[in-house]
């Protein structure tokens, strides 16, 4: 399956300066299937160590921090001989030995010739709660692997094409001559999601309940992940606070804020706070946290170009929490095409239920996330709220999120970006990709399927 990370690490290991690539992401996201596919395309032998499958994997580590000697005793163990400039070594599940992860420095400085990767289902929660290990940072790459993107999706489709009309029309800001076919593909998406098992079965079927059932698959390696992965933190709030997550994105009152009384009642922080913790440490959560603010307020004086970021902004208490694949949550509303199709205004109340907005939402964030965006909120209210706002590299960018095909006023992020200089506000709904201007504010109006393109 074609991902947008195959490029880089192309380039990483053909590199002569490379250092070990260690690679974080949540179950299922095909981490291990990057590597993989990657000895295939450069024609490497691949020596693939799993941790989890091979007990005595971990005793070479134990017993020499020597790379070749590593080297010799993992050739005798797994019965292969290999040419290190013609190899990949691949340490799978790498969490479980803590000796592998501290040998990933020698390796990089003694045994440079050796391309190294290592990867791991929970390594942020291992390297964050339990381990004794300290991650080389100075002498390895890291990444973070995300579930398949919408462009990625439309390449596993065969709509890759129509994708590149979409991009294209996003680009120049004209109309999409495939609007409806594109956005037949985003609902698509919303239901599917981007975990690579569950793309892969629906790719092959294009039935909806083909890829629920490996999404219930997944759910389980979730629940079980909970228990035995959760170091030091109590499983049932774990699993508590990631199943209040659908209700948290489908409030009445049109918050999608995080509350902790939507965990169990009586709910606080301070219970439940390293529980979140470690479903973001996991990869299974996306945090969006708010901002009071986007730079020094304009004044007659001018704009100060010396404005903070939009971290400086931040406030740690006031936050979202987004499901990392979108299909996921789809999965938990039991949400069907019908659910997510686009009504007349008679139907849409039936049509277009509460958790519309949230999946709306939740599919901006997860494209965000996978595009290397860092998003923020801001406002106080729902109904005032600028859903996502971005640092750029000089002006802040209001996003307002809208579900359905009528275009709002999006006052919020009007007010957001004439407060704060902002170029445009960038306004994500159904309506063709068009431009136009309120009181010289320009609004930048995009379907879901063309948003990553206006934020690259």
């Amino acid at each position: 399956m074609r991902r947008k990370m195959d490029s880089s690490f192309d380039v990483w290991i053909r590199s002569s300066h490379r250092k070990p690539l260690v690679l974080f992401g949540a179950r299922g996201v095909g981490k291990t299937t990057l590597l993989e596919g990657l000895a295939q395309r450069t024609q490497r032998d691949l020596i693939h160590v799993d941790f989890s499958v091979n007990p005595y994997a971990a005793s070479v580590f134990e017993r020499t921090e020597d790379p070749r000697e590593i080297l010799r005793n993992l050739e005798a163990l797994m019965g292969q001989n290999v040419n290190p400039e013609n190899a990949l070594l691949v340490l799978d599940e790498i969490q479980l030995c803590d000796d592998a992860l501290m040998s990933l420095r020698r390796f990089k400085t003694d045994f440079p010739e050796l391309p190294v990767a290592a990867a791991g289902s929970s390594l942020g929660v291992h390297l964050a709660r339990g381990s004794h290990a300290v991650l080389p940072t100075e002498h390895v790459n890291t990444e973070t692997v995300h579930p398949l993107d919408f462009e990625e999706f439309c390449w596993a489709l065969g709509e890759g094409p129509s994708y590149d009309i979409a991009a294209e029309c996003a680009r120049e800001l004209k109309p999409c001559p495939i609007h409806e076919k594109m956005m037949g593909l985003y609902r698509e998406y919303l239901l599917v999601g981007g975990m690579p098992q569950t793309v892969e079965r629906y790719a092959q079927t294009r039935q909806i309940d083909d890829a629920r059932s490996v999404q219930e698959s997944i759910q389980t390696l979730y629940m079980a992940s909970m228990s035995l992965d959760a170091e030091g933190v109590d499983p049932s709030k774990i699993a508590a606070t990631w199943k209040s997550l659908p209700a948290q994105l489908a409030k009445s009152t049109g918050s999608t804020k995080f509350m902790w009384k939507y965990i169990a009642r009586g709910a606080k922080a301070e219970r439940y706070a390293s529980a979140l913790e470690w479903l973001q440490q996991a990869g299974f959560v996306n945090l969006c946290t708010q901002v009071s603010g986007g730079g020094a307020p304009v004044s007659s004086a001018g704009y100060d170009v010396a404005q903070p970021t939009l971290k400086a902004y931040e406030n740690p208490s006031a936050f979202k929490a987004y499901v990392a694949d979108t299909g996921l949550l789809s999965r938990a509303y039991g949400a069907t095409l019908a659910d997510v199709a686009e009504a007349s205004p008679d139907e849409a109340p039936f049509r277009q239920p509460l958790f519309s907005v949230g999946l709306a939402e939740n599919f901006v964030m997860q494209e965000l996330v996978a595009a290397g965006e860092q998003p923020y909120y801001w406002g106080m209210k729902s109904k005032h709220e600028a859903q996502f706002v971005l640092q750029t590299y000089d002006r802040p960018i209001p996003i307002d999120v809208n579900p359905g095909q009528k275009l709002t006023r999006a006052t919020a992020a009007r007010d957001f970006a004439t407060r704060y200089d902002s170029p445009y506000v960038l306004q994500v709904s159904g309506q063709n990709i068009s431009r136009r201007y309120r009181n010289d504010l320009e609004v930048r109006t995009v379907p879901p399927y063309a948003l990553s393109q206006l934020v690259a």
